[in-house]
């Protein structure tokens, strides 16, 4: 029997909002190309992080991102979100409100939880940043915090897992078909192959926004952020809706489709753009 997975916040669950825990003061001298900073409109995954307190411990289920646009930045480590109002320059940062959003949670861990309110007492405090290469990081008083655009070393050894937009671009000729498989991990991405299906190496799949990716104790798995449930993992049979769209469509997919990153060598397509899934039941 089929076990519907994806699902919006109960009202049960509400999401709590704390005061303001600072206002820094409004400087608004901030300049420069904002919407051609290759931080924003993309997901950093978090690598390391450090305090006063020394190093904490990175949960990996799922692994704690940063999201950053024009005028807000959020943390997100799997079950709370951390969102600051913020304008966003060239290696700068104008923090003026951060807010704590959250919620109770069927499954989090401990290492998430005690993450949770040194990176709110961080963010506070951050003002600058840079970027080398596909690393993010953010100095501050007493500590750094690095960030990633691929997927952190592991040892499942998982380099892509291509995320969308918020709000993607979908080719118009993208229907709303359903396949069903076996999911596994192929040259480092997540693929499933279809038998009798027309592409004999199965599809790459592009998950929506509102997946994470992280390790637990099988393996590589995937998990739903609105609902914080693990919903997949490599060898779960799965039914997946959405629609293809071919090799040739390259750069589509990195121009108006990928949120996470630009896919790695040796993830080719076809590509499977999802809308929704199902893991199934024994």
């Amino acid at each position: 029997m089929a076990k519907r997975i994806w699902r919006l916040k109960s009202n049960v669950m509400k999401w709590l909002l704390w005061p303001a825990v600072v206002w820094l003061g409004g400087c608004s001298g901030i300049g420069g190309e904002a919407a051609d900073l290759p931080i924003l409109d993309t997901r950093w995954l978090l690598v390391s992080f450090s305090d006063a307190t020394g190093a904490h411990e990175v949960p990996t289920d799922p692994i704690p991102f940063l999201e950053v646009a024009e005028e807000w930045l959020s943390f997100d480590n799997g079950c709370n979100e951390t969102y600051a109002n913020a304008q966003v320059d060239a290696e700068r940062f104008n923090i003026e409100m951060v807010i704590m959003r959250g919620t109770a949670c069927e499954r989090i861990s401990a290492a998430a939880t005690e993450l949770e309110r040194t990176m709110d007492d961080a963010i506070v405090n951050w003002s600058t940043y840079t970027i080398v290469g596909d690393e993010l990081i953010i100095p501050f008083e007493g500590g750094e915090a690095r960030f990633s655009r691929a997927i952190p070393a592991n040892a499942f050894d998982l380099r892509g897992f291509p995320l969308l937009q918020r709000e993607p671009v979908k080719p118009d000729y993208l229907g709303e078909e359903i396949i069903r498989g076996r999911l596994i991990q192929e040259d480092g991405c997540l693929r499933l192959p279809i038998p009798d299906y027309y592409f004999e190496s199965g599809f790459l799949l592009v998950w929506p926004a509102i997946y994470a990716v992280g390790f637990d104790a099988d393996g590589v798995a995937v998990f739903n952020l609105q609902t914080t449930e693990r919903v997949a993992g490599v060898g779960d049979e799965v039914v997946i809706s959405g629609g293809h769209i071919d090799e040739e469509i390259d750069p589509l997919l990195h121009d108006d489709l990928l949120r996470l990153p630009s896919l790695p060598a040796g993830c080719a397509g076809p590509y499977w753009i999802m809308s929704d899934i199902l893991s199934l039941e024994e």
